[in-house]
């Protein structure tokens, strides 16, 4: 996984990947290891390339294909109130032309982006 910051002040995880998995698949990857955290709770998925190219004027950059959101949230806890600015979490997954490119914000617990991490690199072997 590549660590970087979008924009100059996004910071990312990211990392592209060969599989011959299909997109729902991989949904149901992550939906999966959701499921089985202690914490975690799943919301939904958000199919954000059906969102984009319903929209009369829009843009998708060449060669992605689809793009799916998986929605879900680590909180056990509100211990200020600024903390529910920063949740849910959001794992991308970019379907591009001959591969996939999975993507997530970082987490403001370490931890919990170690966990996504994990998440990620189980699908690169």
């Amino acid at each position: 996984m590549q660590q970087l910051l979008f924009k100059n002040k996004f910071p990312l995880y990211t990392t592209t990947i060969s599989t011959q998995k299909s997109i729902d698949e991989l949904v149901e990857y992550f939906k999966a290891k959701i499921d089985a955290h202690p914490v975690a709770g799943f919301i939904t998925v958000f199919d954000h390339y059906a969102y984009t190219t319903a929209k009369e004027e829009h843009s998708v950059a060449e060669g992605i294909e689809d793009v799916k959101n998986v929605i879900f949230c680590f909180g056990k806890e509100i211990a200020h109130p600024n903390v529910p600015a920063v949740r849910p979490r959001s794992i991308a997954i970019t379907k591009m032309t001959d591969n996939y490119v999975i993507s997530f914000l970082e987490a403001p617990n370490e931890k919990l982006t170690e966990v996504m991490i994990g998440w990620v690199k189980e699908l690169e072997k």
